[in-house]
């Protein structure tokens, strides 16, 4: 739902089948994981893992793993979102013949920016419909891997000449405000 809504992919998995941290490496050569639907696959070292101490959860953007998939008796959830790189979303899923919904969303390109939002969401609907207690948000950012943002210039001009009226430079200011949009106005 948070991936439609917020165009965010997640995996809740039990968090009591999880040990220790998670971390997200690319695979040991011929290194094995076990997914939601049963299937196993031996990867290759370009494959994206996230793990715990026991080993791979989940096949990073595409599908979660067996072994800490959420069950009817599950009483603890940990929900992951993460921005995964696009190029190597596509490749891992072309490799395994793995077309999921979220394989797509991150082959496309999330907002790099979008994770702390849907797990605060998704946490929201979760103790609303089922009760019980947030935990802690852990944030990790590796700003390297990320994407950087483009700076755009808009014109007043241009807004004017592509919607076919005049539309104050005040006006255009407080709708990007509004949006959260970080810009600097400029004179001339």
């Amino acid at each position: 739902y948070i991936m439609l809504e917020l165009g965010q992919p997640m995996h809740a998995f039990d968090g009591d089948r999880l040990k220790g941290n998670i971390q997200v490496r690319p695979a040991n050569p011929k290194e094995k994981i076990k997914l939601l639907d049963g299937e196993r696959l031996t990867l290759d070292a370009k494959s994206l893992l996230i793990t715990d101490e026991n080993g791979p959860v989940a096949l990073a953007g595409i599908k979660g793993g067996a072994s800490t998939m959420i069950h009817p008796k599950t009483h603890t959830i940990f929900l992951e979102a993460a921005f995964f790189d696009p190029d190597g979303v596509a490749r891992t899923a072309r490799e395994y013949g793995l077309n999921t919904d979220a394989s797509h969303r991150f082959e496309r390109g999330v907002d790099f920016e979008g994770q702390s939002r849907a797990i605060e969401r998704a946490t929201r609907l979760l103790i609303d419909i089922a009760g019980g207690d947030a935990g802690p948000l852990i944030d990790t950012l590796e700003s390297d891997h990320l994407p950087t943002r483009a700076e755009i210039l808009l014109r007043a001009s241009r807004v004017t000449k592509v919607l076919g009226m005049n539309i104050e430079p005040t006006v255009i200011a407080n709708s990007l405000f509004r949006l959260g949009f970080a810009f600097e106005p400029q004179s001339g």
